[in-house]
C-alpha cells in the first residue's frame, strides 16, 4: 500500500449483460459506500466509482493501468461473480501491492472461501457502509483492521467468518447517493434507476439471503428522504425506468399509502416504476390507490405445492391466492401484473409443477417460472443435503434434482417453461395456439405440451433443448429471456433472447 497523502480507491461494478430495450443504469450500492466514506472521512480519500456493461475485462485493466489506485472494491452478485472472480486474479498478478475488497450478495454468502478463492484482502460481510469506512480509516492509519466489524481477511478463522457481520446503521445516517460522482455517471432520460426506501426484509423466505439478519434488519427512510430521491429523478431523468429494490415496498400499509400520489404524480410525468411485493400486503383501497399503467408488479407467489411452501417458509392457499389476483385485476386493471412461481423446488413433484403451470396460466395475469437457485448464505443452501438436493455449485446453482424430481423430468420442466413461454406470446403462434388448448385439451397447458412433445419429431426436440442448453449456461438468460419473451415480444432486442426465440416459434407443431 502507498504512503500517499490520500488514498486512491476505484469501486467497480460489473454487469455481465446489458438489457438493450433501456439505458443502462448504475450500481446503487456503490454510490452509497462512497457517498458515506466521503461523508465521514473528509477528503481522506479520493472513490471513483465506474459501471460497467458486456465484456469490459481489458477496460477495467487499462483504468486500473492510468489510475494507480490502492484499493480497489468489486460489488458481487450472481450475474458477475465469475467474472470479478477472473480479474481479481489477473489483478494480484499484475498488481500485487494493489488492495481488492469485495462486497455484495455473493462475497456475503460465499465468505472466508471465496476471499481465497479470488486472492483478494478483504471481504465485507453484509451492509457494506460501516466496514467499509472502519476498513479505510485503518488503513488510513496504516494498522490492521478490528476483526469484528464485518471484515473478512485471508488469515480469519473459519468461526470468525461465520460470525462476521457488518454493523446495520440507521439509514438517517446515509447521504444522498444521486450525485455524479456518487453514481459514476451523469444521469440521462430514460435510464434505469435503482431506487430504495427501506433495507431489510419483514419475511422470513428459506431460500432468500435477505432472511439471515432477521426482522430487526428492517428500516425505512425517512419520508422525506424518499421524497427528495424521487424528486431528484423527476428533475434530472425524465422518463426514467424506477426500479424499486425494496423487498417490500408495501409492507407498511400506510406508509405505502402517503407515498401513492407522489408516485403517481412522477408517472403522470412519463415516469415507469417496477415493484417487487408479496399479495399479503395487499386490499382494495391499496389496489386503486397504485392503480395506473405506468406500474409492474412483480408478485412473489413462489412454490405452489405444501410440502414446497414449508422448505419454503412460506404459506398461503391457492385460493386466497386466486381471489387476491381476482380483486386486482378488477381495481387495476391498467397495471401490469406478474406472478412469480419457482419450479425445481423441494417438495414439488412433476404432477405439482403441472398444476402449477396450469393454474397459472387460467389466471388473468402473466405469469413468470423461474428455475430455482440454492444462493450461498440462505437456510435453503444449508440444508440442501438434508432436503436431497442437487445442484450447480457455480452461478447461476440452478438446482439439478430434489428428492421429488429426477434430472430428467427437471429438464421437462425447463423445456416446458421455455415453449409455453414462447408459443403464448408470439403474436403469429399465441392466437391459435390458446385456441387449440382451449378446445383440444381442455385449458391445460402441460397436457398440451407433453402432447406435442410426444409428437414432436427428433429435429425439432433437438432444436428445444439445444436452447434448453443455451438458456441454462448464462448467470442469468434463462430467467433473462422468461421476463423477455413476456414483457417484450416481439421486440426482443437482446440477440440470445430473440435467436431462442425464433428457433422455439419455428418448431410449433400447428
Amino acid at each position: 500500500m502507498s504512503r500517499r497523502e490520500n488514498l486512491k480507491i476505484l469501486l467497480l461494478s460489473v454487469c455481465l449483460f446489458k438489457h438493450n430495450t433501456y439505458s443502462a443504469g448504475f450500481s446503487l450500492a456503490a454510490a452509497c459506500l462512497k457517498s458515506y466514506a466521503d461523508k465521514m472521512l473528509c477528503g481522506k480519500v479520493s472513490i471513483v466509482n465506474r459501471n460497467y456493461f458486456g465484456e469490459c475485462g481489458k477496460e477495467i485493466l487499462d483504468l486500473i493501468s492510468s489510475e494507480k489506485p490502492d484499493l480497489i472494491g468489486f460489488p458481487c452478485y450472481i450475474w458477475n461473480v465469475e467474472m470479478v472472480k477472473s480479474l481479481c486474479l489477473i489483478i494480484k498478478r499484475t498488481y500485487p501491492d494493489v488492495k481488492i475488497i469485495l462486497g455484495g450478495p455473493e462475497a456475503t454468502g460465499r465468505r472466508l472461501a471465496f476471499l481465497k478463492e479470488t486472492n483478494a484482502d478483504f471481504l465485507i460481510s453484509g451492509e457494506g457502509e460501516d466496514s467499509f469506512v472502519r476498513l479505510l480509516q485503518a488503513l488510513i492509519e496504516h494498522r490492521n483492521p478490528e476483526r469484528n466489524i464485518g471484515i473478512i481477511m485471508p488469515d480469519s478463522s473459519d468461526e470468525e467468518s461465520e460470525k462476521a457481520r457488518s454493523k446495520m446503521l440507521p439509514l438517517e445516517l446515509l447521504p444522498f447517493p444521486y450525485t455524479v460522482e456518487a453514481m459514476g455517471m451523469k444521469p440521462y432520460p430514460e435510464m434505469i434507476i435503482p431506487f430504495e426506501t427501506m433495507r431489510g426484509c419483514p419475511n422470513n423466505c428459506a431460500y432468500c439471503s435477505w432472511s439471515e439478519r432477521g426482522p430487526e434488519s428492517v428500516r425505512y427512510y425517512s419520508n422525506e428522504r424518499v421524497l427528495q430521491n424521487l424528486n431528484w429523478i423527476m428533475e434530472n431523468s425524465p422518463r426514467s425506468r424506477i426500479f424499486v429494490c425494496d423487498s417490500d415496498f408495501f409492507a407498511k400499509r400506510e406508509r405505502a399509502l402517503f407515498f401513492a400520489p407522489y408516485f403517481r404524480k412522477a408517472a403522470e410525468a412519463g415516469h415507469t416504476f417496477t415493484f417487487q411485493t408479496n399479495l399479503r400486503c395487499w386490499d382494495d383501497e391499496m389496489m386503486k390507490a397504485f392503480s395506473h399503467s405506468a406500474y409492474e408488479f412483480d408478485i412473489g407467489i413462489n412454490g405452489l405445492a405444501l410440502r414446497t411452501q414449508k422448505a419454503f417458509s412460506r404459506e398461503f392457499s391457492i385460493e386466497g391466492i386466486t381471489k387476491k389476483i381476482t380483486s386486482m385485476k378488477k381495481n387495476m386493471p391498467e397495471a401490469s401484473v406478474y406472478l412469480e412461481i419457482m419450479y425445481a423446488s423441494p417438495g414439488e413433484k412433476l404432477s405439482d409443477f403441472c398444476k402449477a403451470i396450469d393454474w397459472a396460466f387460467a389466471q388473468s395475469h402473466n405469469a413468470l417460472f423461474f428455475h430455482t437457485q440454492i444462493f450461498h448464505g440462505t437456510r435453503l443452501h444449508k440444508n440442501a443435503g438434508q432436503l436431497k438436493i442437487k445442484c450447480s455449485q457455480k452461478p447461476p446453482y440452478y438446482v439439478f434434482s430434489t428428492a421429488d424430481c429426477s434430472e430428467e423430468m427437471i429438464r421437462l420442466e425447463d423445456l416446458m417453461v421455455i415453449a409455453l413461454s414462447t408459443w403464448k406470446e408470439n403474436p403469429g403462434i399465441k392466437g391459435k395456439f390458446n385456441k387449440t388448448v382451449a378446445e383440444a385439451y381442455g385449458g391445460s397447458y402441460s397436457h398440451a405440451f407433453f402432447d406435442m412433445w410426444h409428437k414432436m419429431p427428433n429435429s425439432s426436440k433437438s432444436v428445444l433443448n439445444a436452447v434448453c442448453e443455451r438458456l441454462l449456461k448464462g448467470p442469468f438468460c434463462l430467467i433473462h429471456y422468461v421476463i423477455d419473451v413476456s414483457h417484450e415480444y416481439p421486440m426482443l432486442n437482446d440477440t440470445v433472447c430473440s435467436q431462442c426465440a425464433e428457433a422455439v416459434s419455428s418448431i410449433y407443431p400447428f
